[in-house]
């Protein structure tokens, strides 16, 4: 039986989170009359208030949700992780490649001074 505290949670027995587990996976909205069925062929929910089973399937899709989300959140995470990672590269290349053009232009100016003076 589920055991309610003071606070109104309520402790569900492993029984009856199989049973609820598996009319979720049937239906994730069900009725007040489909809820009221459920009880009445399950004996481990019969002692469990309407409101509570209520209440429990409203829980369990917003897990859902928030699993959906969550595994969401991480792909788009490393997506752009790697977007991150190769425009660091790119980013190193460039700097490398400026690098290496002020490095032939100061060259080329010393070429150029050089030749002045020995006109």
């Amino acid at each position: 039986m589920a055991n309610s505290g003071s606070s109104g949670n309520v402790t569900y027995t492993d029984k009856q989170l199989v049973a609820l587990e598996e009319m979720y996976a049937q239906c994730p909205y069900p009725s007040a009359s489909q809820r009221q069925q459920m009880k009445h062929d399950c004996l481990a929910l019969k002692d469990v208030e309407d409101e509570k089973i209520k209440v429990w399937f409203q829980n369990r899709r917003s897990l859902d949700k928030l699993e959906k989300d969550n595994a969401e959140f991480h792909l788009v995470r490393e997506r752009l992780i790697a977007t991150h990672t190769l425009l660091k590269e790119e980013n190193d290349n460039l700097k490398q490649t400026v690098m290496d053009l002020l490095y032939e232009n100061d060259y080329l100016q010393q070429n150029c001074r050089m030749r002045v003076k020995n006109l």
